[in-house]
């Protein structure tokens, strides 16, 4: 399929119906996308930290976390937490 050029840039998006591993994902996919999973994203709190994780693949498995300062992700650059799958 050739893609539109007014809507190759499109997004496509929705919230999970159920929990994966305990938390809500938002599930988003290219508007032309013909294949995949899509990328799934969620905001935790951890602590006293806001998380957000990207994950992928059909067993929505975390490949990054992110966080709102450098100095935070720094220090928590190598934590792992519980309930994710993680690639």
């Amino acid at each position: 399929m050739k893609a539109n050029s007014k809507t190759n840039q499109w997004l496509y998006a929705y919230w999970l119906p159920k929990k994966v591993h305990g938390y809500n994902w938002l599930n988003t996919y290219g508007w032309n996308q013909s294949a995949g999973d899509g990328t799934f994203y969620n905001l935790h709190q951890f602590g006293k930290h806001e998380v957000l994780t990207v994950a992928g693949g059909y067993n929505v498995s975390a490949y990054g976390h992110y966080y709102r300062s450098a100095k935070v992700a720094k220090q928590l650059e190598r934590v792992k937490y519980s309930n994710f799958v993680y690639y």
